[in-house]
């Protein structure tokens, strides 16, 4: 899962000001927007499928789903990051932890 976070924050922080201008331009175009939303979906899609391996450890009552939401969350989470520079008051260092926590514990479910 670690992994896959990393990976998520490398593309977002290597490729800050060309994000910041997708999520501008995003903002502003739905045929745009629409086509941001499928990259997502596929990202996603890519997860799930990376992932299908370990879908019995996901507690979620359709894990593919919880997957999918996941990532995505994840992906808005670091929409967030690029556009403003800050995830609230989380300092950078602890970025790539917080990070692989979120989408952790939402797969594992309420404790």
């Amino acid at each position: 899962m670690r992994l896959l976070t990393d990976n998520y924050i490398d593309v977002y922080t290597g490729r800050r000001g060309v994000l910041r201008a997708v999520i501008l331009r995003a903002s502003r175009s739905a045929p745009f927007r629409d086509r941001v939303h499928q990259l997502n979906t596929h990202i996603s899609s890519t997860a799930c499928d990376c992932l299908a391996p370990f879908m019995d450890q996901v507690l979620h009552p359709r894990p593919r789903q919880a997957v999918s939401s996941g990532v995505h969350m994840v992906l808005g989470a670091l929409n967030q990051h690029t556009v403003t520079g800050t995830l609230g008051d989380l300092q950078p260092e602890a970025l790539r932890d917080e990070i692989a926590r979120l989408l952790l514990g939402y797969l594992r479910g309420p404790r």
